[in-house]
């Protein structure tokens, strides 16, 4: 419905309008689908999840290039990605039994989909703000690495504007592909195991970014970045209802996906203050002291899922 309104949008208030109906229904679909993908299935699937939603991210702006070839204008866009919605729509209603509504013989398949505490119960679980402090920071570390690159390369580097666009597609390129690549080996290690190395090994790519005058580093930081972020979000996702409890795991979920929503809205926007106080070189080390951060959160993440086994 947003979309048919940013498409039929008579004026920019509407449009605003429009844009706040949408983006509460996207957040809400992103918390859900989240919560009912770690309540059934594994980090196997979470992570196929989120390789599909970079799929739709790569997919999404040729589409929208293609309307416009056609000779609409971003009106036609909304249009077809408002019926395409639709459309999907449609089919969840059909596929799902008694058009969406469970009954008693299906009650135990929701096990785990909604929360029987309160949102106030789990946010006095410590657990919880730290799980939120990483989200925060990572939702910022992602966005920022993907949103700066291309000024950076090309405003104080020198690339041209070409090679930069390669490059940060090469970011969202490796980060998709990554996540259908841990799906597969996902089942070959503990998931604790390979998310300390992946946050480690985007600490450590980020810190290649340092060096100003190697194309071959910069390049690298890229490519590697992008691998090793690819399962963390999906895979701690997926891990809620055992951090947490499957009592507070919707709660949980939803709380950490609004915090990395904050994350991206707000850390890009403070490197971008730095690059304007100081210079474009300021944005790598800001990112680097955020991958830092996450470092540090997650071994308290981890530190206090294990206390409070031990306490369970």
């Amino acid at each position: 419905l947003s979309l048919y309104g940013y498409w039929l949008a008579p004026s920019w208030l509407f449009l605003v309008v429009m844009g706040l109906v949408g983006g509460w229904a996207a957040g809400t679909i992103d918390a859900t689908g989240n919560t009912i993908v770690a309540a059934r299935y594994n980090e196997r699937i979470m992570n196929w999840l989120h390789g599909f939603f970079g799929v739709g991210a790569t997919l999404g702006p040729l589409a929208i290039s293609l309307v416009i070839l056609l000779g609409s204008d971003w009106r036609g866009s909304a249009f077809v990605f408002g019926t395409l919605l639709l459309l999907l729509a449609v089919c969840v209603w059909v596929l799902l039994p008694n058009g969406g509504s469970a009954n008693p013989a299906q009650a135990q398949d929701n096990l785990g989909e909604e929360s029987s505490a309160s949102g106030m119960e789990t946010l006095k679980r410590p657990l919880i703000w730290v799980a939120i402090l990483f989200f925060f920071v990572y939702g910022g570390v992602e966005v920022s690495i993907g949103q700066w690159a291309f000024t950076l390369f090309t405003e104080s580097r020198g690339l041209s504007d070409q090679l930069a666009r390669s490059w940060v597609s090469l970011y969202w390129g490796t980060f998709t592909i990554g996540r259908f690549l841990f799906g597969v080996i996902s089942p070959w290690f503990s998931p604790k195991t390979w998310l300390r190395g992946c946050v480690i090994m985007t600490t450590f790519s980020i810190a290649l970014l340092l060096f100003p005058d190697s194309r071959a580093l910069g390049f690298a930081s890229l490519a590697l970045s992008g691998v090793s972020q690819a399962p963390i979000f999906a895979t701690l996702i997926s891990l809620m209802p055992k951090l947490v409890g499957r009592e507070h795991a919707p709660n949980g979920i939803g709380y950490v996906v609004g915090a990395a929503g904050v994350g991206i809205a707000i850390l890009p926007s403070i490197g971008g203050i730095l690059a304007e106080r100081f210079s474009l070189e300021a944005i790598p080390p800001f990112i680097l002291f955020l991958a830092a951060v996450l470092i540090i959160l997650f071994e308290l993440l981890m530190r206090q899922e294990t206390q409070q086994n031990e306490i369970g």
